[in-house]
């Protein structure tokens, strides 16, 4: 399939992975972008009807519906790699391990506290498996 157009599967990628005791394989999976904005590493993101990134908005439904996580800074414009659900994604610092994640009041943010603002969407999209690393799990949306 070919990569970097909207909504086509990103073949998935094995890394081999070495620590002092073992060698394993990391299995990770998502899809090619285009942003609409400009998007930092870790941002949540929503496909726009023009079929692009943004950054998810807890105060519009439409925008509050994650698709994944972008895997690095991007311009507006350019494609970008965005992990899809199920995905354990490691590249978090300060994470709260066994702490789970929502999306936060600031735009494509995430927090351990849900928002508590009338008209807003609450939207878990995840748990921390340890400081670094978050496990992707969406859940449904509850509106305040």
């Amino acid at each position: 399939m070919p990569l970097g157009k909207n909504g086509y599967f990103y073949p998935t990628v094995q890394i081999p992975t070495v620590s002092s005791t073992k060698t394993e394989l990391l299995f990770i999976s998502g899809f090619m972008y285009t942003c609409g904005e400009e998007l930092s590493q870790n941002d949540t993101v929503y496909l726009n009807n023009n079929g692009k990134i943004y950054r998810t908005n807890i105060f519009s439904i439409s925008s509050s519906f994650v698709i994944g996580f972008c895997e690095k800074n991007a311009i507006t414009d350019s494609e970008v790699f965005i992990f899809s659900a199920g995905q354990t994604i490691n590249n978090f610092s300060g994470l709260s391990t066994g702490s789970r994640y929502f999306l936060s009041q600031s735009f494509g943010k995430i927090s351990t506290i849900p928002p508590n603002e009338k008209n807003t969407t609450i939207y878990q999209v995840g748990i921390a498996k340890s400081t670094t690393e978050l496990i992707f799990l969406p859940q449904p949306l509850i509106i305040n």
